[in-house]
């Protein structure tokens, strides 16, 4: 089966993506680069406004859009607001990391 050149490029940045990741955030495969991405994604799209989360989404490539929106409850957000390390304590349990502080906190 050939994939339309659209998927078929939306597949080939998604692999590009989780290799940069993998290798970035010295993970062991491209499971746990997605493990962190979907992580990641969900935690900063539950505390954006539902306008912010969109817009957001709007520019990221195809796949990732997917999994960013995966099991999203718009009304459910937290509306926790971001606030540096502490916000990413939830996105590094689900690798088995710890979030490095950043600078000057």
């Amino acid at each position: 089966m050939t994939l339309p050149a659209s998927l078929s490029h939306a597949v080939q940045l998604t692999q590009q993506w989780l290799k940069e990741l993998r290798d970035n955030g010295d993970l062991d495969d491209e499971a746990a680069a997605l493990s962190a991405l979907r992580a990641v994604l969900h935690q900063l799209r539950d505390r954006l406004t539902p306008e912010e989360a969109v817009d957001l989404a709007a520019q990221l490539p195809l796949i990732v859009r997917g999994i960013y929106f995966e099991a999203w409850r718009p009304a459910r957000s937290s509306k926790v607001p971001l606030c540096g390390s502490r916000c990413c304590r939830p996105a590094a349990a689900p690798v088995g990391s710890t979030p490095r502080a950043a600078p000057g906190s």
